[in-house]
């Protein structure tokens, strides 16, 4: 990957802010996070999403 030293500090301050206010990073997208989703019950080996697709009446 070649970034900046510049880029890769703000990644990693984005990265630690998001994941210190509960949402998961996509690995391979350091712009996209996840939070209470089924990816996001996925990583963190939950049994279940707290919320997903809802159908309506």
């Amino acid at each position: 990957m070649n970034i900046s030293a510049q880029a890769r500090h703000h990644r990693t301050l984005l990265l630690n802010a998001m994941e210190s206010a509960g949402f998961t990073n996509y690995g391979t997208e350091f712009w996209h996070f996840s939070a209470a989703d089924r990816y996001d019950a996925l990583m963190r080996r939950e049994p279940h999403a707290r919320y997903g697709p809802v159908e309506l009446p």
